[in-house]
């Protein structure tokens, strides 16, 4: 079957990828829920760590000015496995810094997912 061995093929290069400057991530989930009585609740979760990569999205970090005055920040591409499920907005913290999900993308072929693409941002606490 040809979609299998591509499939396989897809899984084994984002592996390698992840491999060559792997690092422990550790995902941390903020949901809202309906409370009971009314109202909203925010619950957090932790997913369990799993290995993945960063890589530098660009070169330089980017900055741009607004009322606050001038930020910096640099812009990261997570390499992770096809499980757990990320979602924007997520928070990621890898080797001691805390990164924000702003945008998930399931890589897939043949309808079936194999790697996870995500950009994020470094969150300066």
């Amino acid at each position: 079957m040809v979609v299998g061995k591509i499939l396989t093929a897809l899984i084994a290069a984002n592996q390698r990828l992840i491999t060559e400057n792997p690092t422990t991530i550790s995902i941390q989930r903020t949901e809202v829920r309906p409370m009971p009585d009314g109202g909203m609740q925010k619950v957090t979760s932790q997913l369990p760590p799993f290995r993945g990569r960063l890589v530098p999205r660009k070169r330089v970090p980017t900055s741009r000015q607004d009322e606050a005055g001038i930020l910096v920040s640099s812009s990261w591409i997570l390499v992770a496995p096809n499980t757990p499920t990320l979602f924007a907005g997520d928070t990621a913290v890898i080797d001691g810094k805390t990164y924000e999900l702003t945008r998930v993308a399931p890589r897939s072929h043949g309808g079936m997912f194999y790697a996870q693409h995500a950009d994020v941002e470094e969150v300066k606490l």
